[in-house]
Protein backbone atom coordinates (compact mmCIF):
# COMPACT_ATOMS: atom_id res chain seq x y z
CA UNK A 1 0.00 0.00 0.00
CA UNK A 2 1.55 3.09 -1.17
CA UNK A 3 2.20 6.79 1.37
CA UNK A 4 2.84 6.87 5.04
CA UNK A 5 0.70 6.20 7.74
CA UNK A 6 -1.40 8.55 9.38
CA UNK A 7 -2.50 9.21 12.75
CA UNK A 8 -6.23 9.59 13.12
CA UNK A 9 -8.63 9.05 16.67
CA UNK A 10 -11.95 7.44 16.67
CA UNK A 11 -14.59 7.49 19.40
CA UNK A 12 -15.70 4.20 21.12
CA UNK A 13 -18.87 3.77 23.08
CA UNK A 14 -18.89 1.58 25.68
CA UNK A 15 -22.89 0.88 26.64
CA UNK A 16 -25.15 -1.75 27.98
CA UNK A 17 -28.38 -3.04 26.27
CA UNK A 18 -31.15 -5.11 27.86
CA UNK A 19 -31.97 -8.26 26.60
CA UNK A 20 -34.93 -10.49 27.06
CA UNK A 21 -34.05 -14.18 28.17
CA UNK A 22 -36.76 -16.16 27.28
CA UNK A 23 -37.52 -17.40 31.16
CA UNK A 24 -38.45 -13.29 31.47
CA UNK A 25 -35.67 -12.16 33.28
CA UNK A 26 -33.64 -8.88 31.64
CA UNK A 27 -29.85 -9.10 31.82
CA UNK A 28 -27.44 -6.44 30.13
CA UNK A 29 -25.36 -6.79 27.82
CA UNK A 30 -22.17 -5.44 27.16
CA UNK A 31 -21.85 -3.29 24.20
CA UNK A 32 -19.09 -1.31 21.55
CA UNK A 33 -20.57 1.28 18.73
CA UNK A 34 -18.25 3.66 16.75
CA UNK A 35 -18.85 6.81 16.62
CA UNK A 36 -19.89 7.56 12.58
CA UNK A 37 -21.26 11.30 12.28
CA UNK A 38 -24.26 12.59 14.07
CA UNK A 39 -27.06 9.90 15.13
CA UNK A 40 -25.30 7.03 13.96
CA UNK A 41 -22.76 4.86 15.16
CA UNK A 42 -21.18 1.76 13.56
CA UNK A 43 -20.10 -2.16 14.69
CA UNK A 44 -16.99 -1.88 13.63
CA UNK A 45 -13.97 0.51 13.90
CA UNK A 46 -12.61 0.64 10.68
CA UNK A 47 -15.97 1.75 9.61
CA UNK A 48 -15.81 4.63 11.96
CA UNK A 49 -15.47 8.59 11.12
CA UNK A 50 -11.40 9.11 11.75
CA UNK A 51 -10.58 12.60 12.75
CA UNK A 52 -7.99 14.44 15.02
CA UNK A 53 -7.77 14.80 18.71
CA UNK A 54 -9.38 17.68 19.07
CA UNK A 55 -12.64 16.64 17.25
CA UNK A 56 -12.29 13.17 19.28
CA UNK A 57 -12.74 15.44 22.92
CA UNK A 58 -15.23 17.66 21.17
CA UNK A 59 -17.22 14.05 20.34
CA UNK A 60 -16.51 12.86 23.85
CA UNK A 61 -18.03 16.37 25.51
CA UNK A 62 -21.02 16.15 23.58
CA UNK A 63 -22.58 12.19 24.75
CA UNK A 64 -20.93 11.56 27.94
CA UNK A 65 -24.05 9.56 28.46
CA UNK A 66 -22.24 6.49 26.09
CA UNK A 67 -18.98 6.74 27.76
CA UNK A 68 -17.48 7.52 25.29
CA UNK A 69 -13.44 6.89 24.91
CA UNK A 70 -11.43 8.23 21.96
CA UNK A 71 -8.08 5.87 20.94
CA UNK A 72 -5.35 6.92 18.89
CA UNK A 73 -4.74 5.11 16.01
CA UNK A 74 -2.18 4.51 13.22
CA UNK A 75 -2.96 3.47 9.84
CA UNK A 76 -3.13 4.58 5.67
CA UNK A 77 -6.16 6.44 4.59
CA UNK A 78 -7.32 6.51 1.17
CA UNK A 79 -8.90 9.02 -0.60
CA UNK A 80 -12.42 7.03 0.46
CA UNK A 81 -11.48 7.55 3.94
CA UNK A 82 -12.76 11.03 4.86
CA UNK A 83 -10.54 12.89 7.51
CA UNK A 84 -12.86 14.85 9.88
CA UNK A 85 -11.63 17.75 11.89
CA UNK A 86 -14.87 19.87 12.74
CA UNK A 87 -18.53 19.53 14.27
CA UNK A 88 -19.78 21.02 11.48
CA UNK A 89 -17.81 18.38 9.19
CA UNK A 90 -19.70 15.72 10.67
CA UNK A 91 -23.13 17.01 11.44
CA UNK A 92 -22.65 17.87 14.82
CA UNK A 93 -23.17 21.86 14.43
CA UNK A 94 -26.17 23.31 15.87
CA UNK A 95 -27.28 26.71 15.02
CA UNK A 96 -29.48 29.22 17.18
CA UNK A 97 -32.53 28.65 15.03
CA UNK A 98 -32.22 24.80 15.14
CA UNK A 99 -31.94 25.23 18.96
CA UNK A 100 -34.76 27.18 18.90
CA UNK A 101 -36.77 24.84 17.08
CA UNK A 102 -36.01 22.38 19.76
CA UNK A 103 -37.05 24.11 22.54
CA UNK A 104 -40.35 25.51 21.04
CA UNK A 105 -40.89 21.34 20.18
CA UNK A 106 -40.01 20.59 23.28
CA UNK A 107 -42.51 22.93 25.05
CA UNK A 108 -45.42 21.54 23.10
CA UNK A 109 -44.79 18.49 25.39
CA UNK A 110 -43.39 19.21 28.28
CA UNK A 111 -43.89 22.28 31.26
CA UNK A 112 -42.65 25.36 30.42
CA UNK A 113 -40.87 24.38 34.30
CA UNK A 114 -39.15 21.39 33.00
CA UNK A 115 -37.53 22.61 29.70
CA UNK A 116 -36.12 25.18 32.33
CA UNK A 117 -34.82 23.21 34.41
CA UNK A 118 -33.03 20.73 31.67
CA UNK A 119 -31.65 24.08 30.48
CA UNK A 120 -30.34 25.21 33.00
CA UNK A 121 -28.72 22.07 34.07
CA UNK A 122 -27.06 22.26 30.29
CA UNK A 123 -26.08 25.45 30.99
CA UNK A 124 -24.26 24.90 34.48
CA UNK A 125 -22.31 22.13 33.42
CA UNK A 126 -20.99 23.87 30.31
CA UNK A 127 -20.26 26.43 32.50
Amino acid sequence: MGGEQQVFYIVRFETKRPKVLLDGRTVSIPYTSYYKRKDKEVAAPHLAAFMDEKLAEQIKQLYPEKNPTASKELGYLTDNDPFYASLESVGEAVSAQELESTVRAALRVLKKNEVQAVLDKVLQESA
